[in-house]
């Protein structure tokens, strides 16, 4: 909206007589609407213009940054966690350890993830090693059942591949009317291989599924019971730093991601491109991560992605982009 600043005048002291300046008033009014109204249609014109490119652009980039980030992939409908997240950080020094837990726990309270009081049984393993395929592989074998809801290319690339960072979600399927109330703790198995090795999350058997009638709610609800995050201290390179690393291990912990190659600009799921990547979680991230916790499960992907990429607007919209 433009505001538009209107100045007064001065006569400078010079009087005309309303009868003198009454003609020359006609005379010139249908001129002066003629461009008052040419004005405002070109005006017009050029707001509907820039700001419906603008909108579109927004449009765009949004729907693009949620394909990018693999949430809601296809049919199926994006997760987040509903029991209180327990944070453990394991072979690392402890004020690297600290740093790590504090940026996980920051991102979390800020979107609205629920966080488990100390002393709390952890369910969310942030795991540093220096052979991240090799412990992914002995985690497959001694826990195939919390590798359930990874598709079978995004398997391989775990337990095979060079990325510096590898993750995946133990993921508790129950009707539309939410989880049926039952454990929501996974069990854990103890895995040697790490710098100081850690325990990671198993998960459990799938549960009965109910059925909802109506076309807006989904036939199932998807949870986040678990995560494990694995840290190649080999492959980072120059992006070690403790705190991109903590905000890089808190999106992929409190998000299903499937990264696409390249992975969404203007995100700290950049942090291993050449360019200059972010340095902290972007106001982008955060955008998807909070509309992530306030919308409903029970929606179709579409419906997800579609929600997740509107409030990604909204955020660009508030930022003036």
């Amino acid at each position: 909206m433009r505001h538009v600043r209107l100045a007064k005048a001065r006569s400078g002291g010079l009087l005309l007589s309303l009868p003198l300046l009454l003609p020359s008033l006609i005379a010139a009014a249908p001129v002066l609407a003629q461009d008052k109204a040419a004005a405002n249609t070109a005006a017009a014109s050029g707001d509907v213009v820039v700001v419906g490119a603008r909108m579109k652009e927004r449009r765009e980039r949004a729907r693009a940054f949620v394909h990018a980030t693999g949430i809601a992939r296809g049919q199926q409908p994006a997760a987040r966690w509903i029991v209180p997240l327990c944070p453990k950080i394991v072979g690392v020094a402890p004020e690297t350890a600290a740093i790590v837990h504090q940026r996980i726990s920051t991102l979390a309270r800020e979107v609205g993830a629920l966080l488990a009081p100390a002393p709390c049984t952890a369910n969310a393993i942030v795991t540093f090693t220096d052979d991240a395929p090799g412990l992914t592989r002995r985690v497959m074998a001694r826990a195939p059942d919390q590798f359930r809801d990874v598709p079978p290319p995004w398997r391989d690339a775990l337990s095979g591949g060079d990325a510096p960072v590898r993750w995946w979600h133990v993921i508790k399927t129950g009707d539309a009317d939410g989880v049926p109330p039952v454990s929501m703790q996974p069990v854990f198995v103890q895995v040697a291989g790490g710098i100081g090795g850690g325990g990671l999350p198993m998960g459990e058997g799938g549960v009965q599924q109910r059925y909802k009638e109506g076309a807006i709610s989904s036939q199932a609800t998807r949870a986040i019971i678990g995560a494990s995050v694995v840290i190649d201290v080999n492959r980072i390179g120059q992006r070690n730093d403790a705190h991109a690393l903590g905000d890089y291990a808190a999106l992929v912990t409190l998000a299903e991601f499937r990264l696409a190659t390249p992975p969404p600009p203007d995100s700290i799921l950049g942090l291993f491109e050449e360019t200059a990547p972010p340095a902290t979680a972007t106001p982008s991230d955060v955008a998807l991560l909070k509309q992530l916790y306030a919308i409903s499960l029970d929606r179709e992907a579409k419906a997800h992605r579609r929600l997740l990429a509107k409030a990604l607007v909204d955020a660009q919209g508030r930022r003036g982009r």
